[in-house]
């Protein structure tokens, strides 16, 4: 509740907002002059002009209007009152405590009035932008994300009113907002890493490789984000490794400083390694008492680094192990000095010493393989504080663990003085165990067995599981029959001829006499290999054909072949983004997608299906954080067979500068008049959309993939993309049956017709028969029969296998049990008896097997 004078305004209830120019000290004096009353006075001083833009680019006449406006309207407005007022409050900005990029007038003139305010004895209240104001409301929503990215506060109505008023009562500065920066200070500084230059690396090295170590990283970070000579208490926040810094020959590393936000990154790509936030110590943590008992160590120091760790003379840290309990493990540890670290250092004290921390960390270490007989690897911590520099010699360590929750287990570190006095904390310290492939016999414990149980691994178990499951009640494997001849509308599996609607021949090309003549042709003249990857001696006269074709069906500029589908979007999108990147993708994508998106070490967000506004709710939220941010749907997505809603995706995408990849792998040659695409269907600008991505193996009749876009970026993959650059180039056979099929398909559209045609008939006549055909109405090449339950799915393929139909089941753990389904895909080749048969034929097999299996 307010108190003193501001107490008194609320309760007279007599508030007046007088505009006026405040520069006129005489229009000034008379706008308030009817308002002054004898009663007491209390002056808000808010009047402000922006005068925004780089320094050297804003008239100096309207900065020093800012200025003035300001500065000398705090002097008129106290001038015009006549007297003393009980309190004044003067409505400062964030931008004149902290500085802001490309309001320097702004910032000095709030900068003077904060000091002048509190010169006179007055309050100034230095906000971040006020939520509801005109001046944030012209803010573009991905500005007012970045400006949040950078710990800028967004001020709400309530809580300005409360700070207003608090500031009323209290003269001086005061800056208003929940997560104030306690530094404006930003560094960088790169350095280089080798095994000569820091000679500890020999001694930290994992399976030969030299490796950084996490308490290293810890000091680096510390050391890039205090101030020189920064004293403790001070804490570090939410480490994050993201990847190891691996030293096989020399890296560059770069420490970079924000505020309290530091970053280490590595390599030429500065890809990150290692994240955190560092500043003053804001509170005094909760340090356990001193672990008191425990037994002896079953396992020695001379037996636990003999064999059961990777660290070396300068690392082994540990000095004794004193007792072992049910939750914790207790020893003492050395500390460390740089120079025996790195001869050349050019500091003589760690900001947070890495043998010691190390050192507690390798106690965890000593518990995994005691309590797990696992490796345990240090992934990051909550948050370490070091409350007091650590003294030469040895401390008293102390872990306290957990549980083991799958392969992570964590644990706490204090460190202690000689008299029990709490030095250093680390909380909710994170390792990994990890499988030991062997240990010296001397530590009393027998080696691995040199041949690997695959029977016995989890995942292999499980899918034997399933395997039985499906025997167990009777029904047959659906899958790896073998097909012969050519799929089209018909094909023979084992002897017996069915309609086959689990083949891509969209548009019937596989297997046409024109595209064997081609393919006959190419061999003769290329052989059956084209012997070398295309960089260097394997590019044929075909691939540059195929790939302009390609890129003239996307409305790009140029294609890269690649010679596998699934490999064509995990290769790219690895080798594009990078871990300070996002990828936004449909829930329902590919796995190709997600497999690429995991090798590139991106962040990955999904957004519920086609749902755009979901999109956008995301990219307002998270795209001011990262470097790159690519948005990644299919044309036609395999399940349902429904459409993307591509002109949403490409507002939202051109909306917040992010990329936009469209996977055609079963849209291309199926949708549009001539089956160019969700691009031909939607009539969109082919260069609007960044990376288009396609398949070979289906309307093309081939195998292999392609990427096409801006030249720019088809250059780019084609000299440094390793799934191109180290895979052979695709063979004569393959690139002519898509060059071929792909001329066919553009000289008789009648084909996609057909298609689309069949399609939508075979989609009524399902939904005719009240089957449960999805969200897509026929738009496609593929539509499903949802049964529902994975047990159905299994026996309603199976049996209509046995009455001459071809369909295969997707069931549990590829999709929800309640999603289970047959997907058909459909083809021109298929005549319209054989559709209105199988739709008659599936209908009456469901309910016979939901009869005969009822849930």
């Amino acid at each position: 509740a307010p108190q003193g004078p501001a107490a008194e305004l609320v309760a007279q209830g007599r508030a007046v907002h007088v505009a006026a120019d405040v520069l006129d000290a005489a229009a000034l004096a008379a706008a308030l002059a009817p308002h002054l009353g004898a009663g007491p006075l209390v002056l808000v001083h808010g009047a402000g002009v922006l005068a925004d833009g780089p320094l050297g680019g804003v008239d100096p006449a309207r900065g020093a209007l800012a200025l003035r406006v300001k500065v000398e309207g705090w002097r008129h407005s106290l001038a015009a009152l006549g007297r003393r007022p009980r309190a004044a409050v003067a409505m400062g900005s964030w931008a004149g405590r902290f500085g802001n990029r490309h309001q320097a007038w702004y910032a000095a003139g709030n900068a003077l009035l904060s000091a002048l305010a509190e010169q006179d004895g007055a309050a100034c209240a230095e906000f971040g932008p006020w939520t509801d104001s005109e001046m944030v409301a012209g803010i573009p929503a991905a500005v007012q994300g970045a400006m949040r990215a950078e710990g800028i506060d967004f001020v709400g109505t309530q809580a300005g009113l409360d700070a207003l008023l608090a500031a009323l009562a209290t003269p001086g500065a005061h800056v208003v907002g929940r997560d104030l920066p306690w530094t404006t200070r930003a560094v960088r500084w790169t350095e280089t890493l080798s095994v000569d230059t820091h000679p500890f690396l020999l001694d930290h090295a994992i399976e030969g490789v030299p490796v950084l170590p996490l308490a290293s990283a810890t000091d680096l970070l510390a050391r890039a984000a205090l101030p020189p000579g920064q004293a403790p208490p001070f804490e570090v926040l939410d480490l994050r490794l993201f990847q190891g810094v691996t030293v096989r020959e020399p890296v560059t590393i770069e420490l970079s400083a924000r505020g309290e936000r530091a970053e280490l990154r590595q390599g030429e790509r500065r890809a990150l390694a290692y994240k955190a936030r560092v500043r003053p110590l804001a509170d005094l943590p909760a340090v356990p008492s001193p672990a008191q008992g425990g037994q002896a160590p079953s396992l020695s120091l001379a037996e636990f680094y003999g064999g059961l760790t990777f660290h070396g003379p300068l690392l082994q840290g540990i000095r004794s192990i004193d007792g072992v309990g049910d939750d914790f493990v207790r020893g003492v540890v050395a500390t460390g000095r740089p120079e025996a670290w790195i001869p050349d250092a050019p500091f003589s004290r760690w900001t947070v010493d890495p043998l010691a921390l190390d050192s507690a960390m390798q106690l965890s270490a000593h518990v995994a393989w005691t309590r797990f007989h696992r490796a345990g690897t240090p992934i990051g911590f909550r948050r370490l504080v070091q409350l007091a520099p650590l003294p030469a010699g040895t401390l008293r360590a102390e872990v306290w663990t957990g549980q083991a929750e799958g392969d992570r287990f964590t644990g706490t570190i204090v460190l202690r003085d000689e008299a029990g006095a709490p030095l250093l904390l680390a909380e909710e310290v994170a390792a990994e165990l990890r499988e030991i492939t062997g240990v010296g016999e001397s530590a009393g414990y027998t080696a691995k067995p040199a041949q690997v149980d695959f029977a016995a691994w989890p995942e292999i178990q499980a899918l034997s599981d399933r395997l039985e499951a499906a025997a167990a009640i009777g029904v047959k494997n659906p899958y790896f029959r073998v097909h012969e001849g050519t799929a089209r509308n018909v094909s023979t599996v084992e002897g017996r001829e069915l309609v086959n609607y689990s083949s891509y021949n969209y548009v019937g090309l596989s297997g046409d006499p024109r595209v064997l003549a081609r393919v006959e042709e190419a061999i003769h003249r290329y052989g059956t290999s084209v012997s070398a990857s295309r960089v260097a001696s394997g590019e044929r006269p075909f691939h540059g054909q195929l790939e302009q074709a390609l890129a003239r069906c996307q409305g790009t500029e140029d294609a890269i072949l690649y010679t596998a589908g699934h490999a064509t979007n995990m290769g790219t999108i690895g080798h594009l983004m990078r871990p300070t990147d996002l990828v936004l993708h449909d829930e329902l994508i590919h796995d190709s997608i997600l497999q690429g998106i995991k090798l590139s070490g991106a962040v990955r967000r999904g957004f519920k299906h086609d749902d755009v506004g979901d999109l956008e709710r995301q990219l307002r939220t998270l795209r001011p954080h990262y470097d790159r941010c690519l948005i990644v749907a299919e044309g036609v997505y395999s399940m349902d067979g429904d459409l993307c809603d591509l002109p949403g995706l490409l507002s939202a995408k051109e909306r917040h500068g992010a990329l936009l990849m469209i996977d055609e792998a079963h849209s291309f040659g199926v949708v549009g008049a001539t089956g160019q695409g969700v691009r031909e269907h939607f009539g969109i600008d082919g260069r609007r959309v960044d990376v288009w991505m396609g398949t070979l193996s289906k309307s093309l009749a081939s195998c292999g993939g392609w990427i096409a876009g801006r030249k720019e970026l088809v250059r780019y993959l084609k000299y440094t993309s390793p799934g191109f650059v180290y895979s052979a180039g695709l063979t004569p056979a393959n690139g002519m049956a898509a060059l071929a099929s792909l001329e066919l398909m553009l000289e008789e559209p009648w084909r996609v017709t057909q298609l689309q045609d069949n399609a939508r008939f075979f989609h009524d006549e399902l939904t005719r028969r009240g089957l449960d055909t999805g969200p897509a109405h026929g738009e496609s090449g593929v539509v499903p029969v949802i049964t529902g339950n994975s047990v159905h799915a299994l026996w309603l393929s199976q049996r209509l296998n046995e009455q001459g139909v071809n369909v295969q089941p997707i069931v549990y753990p590829a999709v929800a049990d309640d999603a289970a389904r047959l997907r058909f895909f459909l083809s021109s080749t298929h005549t319209t008896g054989q559709l209105e048969w199988t739709a008659r034929v599936v209908a009456e097999t469901l309910a016979q097997v939901r009869a005969d299996f009822p849930l």
